[in-house]
């Protein structure tokens, strides 16, 4: 008798439900930089920090609060929270208009960015670190999250004094060191790490006595502004170990149509000195042929080392400055940094009846960082 083998095979199907109610909401928070510095104006305390926010749930999410803490010691030294209208203003999904408010919704499989700006007053105590709580809901199923952030730790090492890149007066520092400027809403991916490169830099540019005019004329030319062809100075004693020249000055214009702008010309005709170890001063948009300097050259401060112009990724004369970690700003591993100026005037305004500028008051200052949009006579 032959012995028969029935072999039996059973498939089973299983559905299992992604959104049951034992499962959280599939959010990730992480900060852009585990460590920020700070600055002080005016007797406050400015820390910038940013988080990232990624929806991997599979309906969409919305931010309904920020919550945020400086700590010191584990004691609590500040607590700030934005809300409503206020998350409008720090959020930004990524590829969007990063100065543009926006609706704090996290569609499926999206990523954001919260720009925060902390701002407290300074009692002779700096926080160690920022700590954040962010409240999550999901309309789609009625589910809600708070999700505690790691910490910041706050850089509190020795705050960098420099002398100023510019002379004279009627300087005004264009998106400058503020939350909303342009330089700090720049997010650039940079071989495969995001970066935010230009955090602290200032674009100087003059005016006229009036306070209210940038150019003479009809502004179609350069030579119009104020700015065009001021000195540019070496703010500490160092050596030039980067520049580039022969780029030519752009036409004005509301658009760069006069350069293909790619990271080789983007800062134009520009000077990098080391003035410390791992930190280098960058100017950009320099005026073609007016480089005073050469590469490897030693630099004091004060020194002439340029004229301003308009080369580069530029639509009028302007002077790009800031500090940074690295000869380029724009390398993977640089960061922007923090600085003082050891002297100036600072002039106070606001607007009159015609909405026209006007001088408050006027004041020398020492050692203290210039803010976005402040008037500054050097």
């Amino acid at each position: 008798m032959k012995k028969i083998i029935v072999t039996l095979i059973l498939t089973l199907t299983f559905s299992i439900s992604s959104h049951s109610g034992d499962i959280p909401l599939q959010i990730s928070i992480t900060p852009l930089s585990t460590t920020t510095p700070y600055y002080i104006v005016d007797k406050k305390i400015h820390i910038f920090s940013e988080f990232i926010v990624t929806n991997l749930d599979r309906s969409p999410v919305q931010i309904s609060k920020v919550s945020l803490l400086a700590l010191n010691n584990k004691h609590t030294l500040y607590k700030q929270e934005f809300k409503d209208k206020q998350i409008n203003k720090i959020f930004a999904n990524f590829g969007s208009d990063y100065l543009k408010e926006q609706t704090p919704i996290l569609n499926v499989g999206t990523s954001a960015i919260i720009f925060l700006e902390t701002v407290m007053d300074y009692k002779k105590i700096i926080p160690d670190k920022i700590s954040c709580y962010f409240d999550l809901f999901q309309n789609d199923f009625n589910r809600a999250i708070v999700v505690k952030t790691d910490p910041v730790n706050i850089i509190k090492t020795k705050s960098i004094t420099i002398a100023p890149p510019v002379s004279g007066k009627n300087w005004i520092s264009v998106n400058g060191p503020s939350n909303n400027s342009l330089h700090r809403r720049l997010v650039m991916a940079i071989n495969g790490k995001l970066s935010i490169p230009e955090k602290f830099a200032v674009d100087w540019v003059k005016i006229d006595d009036s306070k209210e005019n940038i150019f003479k004329n009809d502004g179609k030319s350069n030579s119009d502004y104020f700015s065009y062809d001021q000195q540019i100075l070496a703010v500490a004693d160092g050596t030039v170990v980067a520049l580039k020249d022969g780029i030519q000055d752009n036409k004005i214009s509301t658009n760069n149509n006069n350069l293909n702008i790619d990271p080789n010309n983007a800062s134009g005709n520009f000077i990098t000195i080391k003035i410390a170890k791992d930190l280098y001063a960058n100017y950009a948009h320099l005026r073609e042929g007016s480089i005073r300097v050469k590469l490897n050259s030693k630099v004091h401060k004060g020194q002439v080392i340029g004229l301003l112009g308009n080369s580069g990724n530029s639509t009028a004369p302007h002077l790009h400055f800031q500090l940074s970690s690295s000869a380029d700003f724009y390398s993977p591993n640089s960061k922007s940094i923090s600085y003082k100026i050891n002297n100036f005037i600072k002039h106070n305004y606001g607007l009159d009846e015609s909405k026209k500028i006007k001088i408050l008051s006027s004041s020398k200052i020492s050692n203290e960082t210039v803010i976005e949009n402040t008037i500054i006579d050097f």
